[in-house]
């Protein structure tokens, strides 16, 4: 939010109605943006009150008109006095924060050291929010017989001749969870062949395992397979769980102790509830610490995004907010499985997973400062001053104190403004029907999107191994979020979204035939790299979507619900990708369905490119009321001719 003074009636470039009444008047500075409201507007040419104090902390500006705080500038572009130069000195500077920014430096060496120390928690988060694929994978396995063990057949003999053949949408393989009803203490093995009407049972002395593809994990360790397969379904849920109960109060506490503290706790959270899982084996407390990992999942780059936009020029938000999704992001998917290999065992991985994140701890050590705009926000002006100075020091730019002191000003008025004014609620902005459908179609937007990203994300039954698979999902972040940019700026936003969601429901059909055909991992591989790429390029407008068209009186608490919404639906990801156990381009199918809802509801909305964005209420009810081309013909009559 830009700290632009505040304006109130009758202010219209100079002194309101009634401004030569009464014997004291404040000092006539709006012209020069000091004052962000010079009085209210009063029945019957009454002057309004002034604000206590107001003489103390403008008198060194009571005479600003009449002085001239320039000198003449040297060839170096600065004055003698070490001050701007005339060219860079704004004369009417009205302590806008984005003006303020702009003269400390809005991307010089600050941002960068900046840019680069907040790149580790896009890292950590593909170790938190994918990590739990890479504890709960299940190697292959099928029922004990120690019978024939402790005749020394290998597991390989035993399978093969105690387990029944199932047809599969592979083809025939041995079951993982039954075994022929027969005693092998009693009978002779060498001489024993199973007939057609062999009768079978569930497994009796539990499972072998095979781990020369996947490395022993948590469902091995405790058996979590067969009939107990839900247990690791339950623990994902439970993460995404967290998340609904995350998103509201680690938002509200942002908005209380401020964004970087935020953002170390929330890295803190994840580290060690996801160090604590390497050394637990029952359920209920697995699954309670991956519900505190959810917790703090979707703050972890959510401050650190806050933080990089806020101190950085508009020309330059983009920038900051796709190259670490393209990058740090990208790369901490695309490396997480040949850790995991590499280590080879769950309880490393998850301690490797972790661990890590701790070190943002060092953030407070390395100088990463708080947000200027929050402490602005919250009336901390003096220490947001203190920053910026620091700011224009680190980026080599002198700025004179007068700068600064008219900043002080304005952001003080401005919170005192912002402090009396009351706040509209989600009820009020339910009460305007155009709005109300508005914000319920994002929010079955945001529901339908984040279910499929994590459908595609999370899916591990493709025909290649699932350390290159994963690796090749992960890859498609990077050029998925710059596609993200190029479609923003060509087609908008609108049919970006729709696009993406429709396109994504066709490749997810194609999936789910190549699945089902098996035998065929390129294509199926390929095919679902493309349908992973629409779905994130339709994940990242969504959130352009969340900021452009909620009104910002109620954007963060609207846009905290439809993102609670979203994640209560992706507790049903865990169960759709479970459906493979039945037929594995089942998972694939429900991720085309759901494509396809995301692409038809957000194909109503309105474009919101290289538009004016609302701000109140009634701004957001008006904003769009004129439709696109094709909802007019579809939907509205057609005039008749006269």
């Amino acid at each position: 939010m830009s700290s632009t003074a505040g304006t109130g009636p009758g202010q219209d470039g100079g002194p309101g109605k009634g401004a030569e009444q009464g014997p004291v008047q404040p000092p006539a500075l709006d012209e020069a943006g000091v004052l962000a409201r010079q009085r209210r507007t009063a029945p019957s040419g009454e002057q309004a009150t002034p604000r206590a104090g107001w003489q103390e902390r403008l008198a060194p500006l009571a005479q600003e008109e009449r002085m001239t705080p320039l000198q003449t500038p040297d060839k170096c572009g600065k004055s003698s006095s070490g001050s701007l130069s005339a060219e860079r000195w704004p004369k009417k500077f009205e302590g806008d924060f984005d003006e303020l920014l702009n003269l400390v430096g809005d991307f010089g060496r600050f941002q960068w050291r900046l840019f680069l120390l907040l790149q580790l928690p896009f890292f950590f988060l593909a170790f938190n929010y994918f990590g739990q694929i890479w504890l709960t994978l299940e190697p292959d396995h099928w029922c004990r017989v120690p019978a024939l063990e402790a005749r020394g057949w290998t597991q390989q003999q035993i399978r093969n001749l105690s387990s029944p053949l199932e047809t599969r949408s592979t083809g025939l393989k041995h079951s993982q969870c039954r075994m022929y009803d027969v005693d092998f203490g009693t009978v002779d093995p060498d001489s024993w062949a199973p007939a057609n009407d062999t009768p079978t049972v569930a497994c009796r002395h539990g499972w072998a395992y095979d781990f020369s593809l996947i490395y022993p994990t948590i469902v091995s360790d405790n058996d979590w397979v067969c009939d107990q397969a839900w247990k690791p379904t339950l623990a994902y849920s439970a993460f995404f769980a967290g998340s609904m109960v995350g998103t509201v109060g680690f938002s509200h506490l942002s908005d209380r102790v401020g964004r970087l503290p935020v953002l170390v706790l929330s890295n803190i959270v994840c580290g060690v509830a996801g160090f604590a899982c390497a050394f637990v084996s029952s359920l209920p407390v697995f699954a309670s610490l991956r519900f505190v990992a959810g917790l703090a999942n979707n703050q972890m780059t959510t401050q650190a995004i806050v933080l990089m936009s806020e101190f950085v020029g508009p020309r330059h938000r983009a920038m900051v907010v796709n190259v670490p999704l393209a990058t740090s992001l990208c790369g901490g998917m695309v490396v997480m499985p040949w850790i995991a290999r590499l280590l080879y065992h769950w309880t490393y991985v998850a301690m490797a997973f972790s661990a890590p994140m701790l070190l943002t701890l060092l953030y407070y050590l390395l100088g990463v400062p708080e947000s200027c705009r929050w402490l602005q926000h919250v009336g901390r002006v003096d220490a947001a001053v203190r920053e910026m100075r620091a700011i224009a020091k680190e980026n080599g730019r002198d700025v004179p104190d007068e700068v600064f002191e008219r900043f002080t000003v304005a952001a003080k008025r401005h919170h005192d403004l912002e402090e009396a004014q009351p706040r509209p609620s989600l009820l009020d902005a339910l009460r305007l029907p155009r709005l109300r459908l508005r914000l319920l179609t994002i929010t079955v937007a945001t529901m339908a999107t984040l279910l499929a990203f994590d459908l595609i994300a999370r899916s591990t039954e493709l025909d290649l191994d699932v350390y290159t698979s994963q690796s090749l999902l992960g890859l498609t972040e990077a050029p998925a979020d710059l596609f993200t940019w190029l479609l923003l700026e060509t087609l908008g936003r609108r049919w970006s979204m729709c696009g993406s969601m429709v396109t994504a429901s066709g490749l997810a059909l194609g999936l789910s035939s190549l699945l089902r055909e098996g035998g065929r991992p390129i294509a199926s591989t390929t095919v679902a790299f493309l349908c992973r790429c629409s779905v994130t390029v339709a994940f990242n407008v969504l959130w352009s979507q969340h900021m452009e068209l909620v009104p910002t009186v109620i954007r963060g608490r609207a846009c905290g619900v439809a993102n609670v919404a979203g994640h209560a639906c992706v507790m049903l990801s865990p169960v759709v990708l479970s459906l493979a156990r039945v037929d594995r381009g089942l998972p694939a199918l429900v991720l085309a369905a759901v494509s396809l809802l995301g692409g038809l509801v957000t194909s109503t909305l309105p474009e919101t490119s290289h538009r004016p964005l609302p701000d109140t209420l009634e701004q957001g009810d008006a904003f769009g009321q004129r439709p696109a081309l094709l909802p007019v013909l579809l939907v509205q009559p057609v005039r008749r001719r006269r």
